[in-house]
């Protein structure tokens, strides 16, 4: 990581290598939501890491912290927001609606 925080490399990771990040910190070391939110965001500002859609990245942490919802989900909800969508379609309709996200009827 040396090589990468001084520039001699570039490390580029998206957003499914978060998820997976998030997934793993909460099922397999049973982390909050709030620790889990912590640790991606210290990822996401790490010197010498290109985040694709980092602007997105970082709106969904802070959507997950206020919403006090998953970071996946919280990605779908401003992600498909930026793509323009007025509603999403899900199962997880409880967790969409505490993020104040429209609905579309199933």
């Amino acid at each position: 990581m040396h090589n990468a925080a001084s520039g001699k490399v570039s490390l580029v990771a998206g957003p499914p290598v978060l998820f997976e990040i998030a997934w793993t910190l909460r099922s397999a070391y049973g982390q909050s939501r709030g620790k889990v939110l912590e640790v991606l965001s210290a990822i996401a500002s790490m010197p010498g890491l290109r985040l694709v859609d980092a602007d997105l990245v970082e709106e969904a942490i802070t959507l997950a912290r206020q919403s006090d919802q998953e970071f996946a989900d919280a990605y779908i909800a401003v992600s498909s927001h930026e793509a323009g969508a007025d509603e999403i379609a899900t199962f997880n309709r409880r967790h969409f609606e505490r993020m104040g996200v429209a609905l579309a009827e199933l």
